[in-house]
């Protein structure tokens, strides 16, 4: 489950698991959101960066 939560397809899911059942601290939680936001951006800029 630790494994699965700095996967970017499955970290909302098993983040949110984790944060329910208490064992999901605050520096992951900082981890997780920091990068989810930055792989966000990166398959944005490829998508935009493809369909030009």
């Amino acid at each position: 489950m630790q494994v699965f939560t700095y996967f970017p397809l499955t970290a909302p899911v098993t983040a949110l698991l984790r944060n329910g059942f208490g064992t999901l601290s605050p520096l992951e939680a900082g981890i997780v959101i920091v990068e989810l936001f930055v792989v966000g951006i990166l398959i944005l800029r490829l998508a935009v960066h493809l369909f030009q």
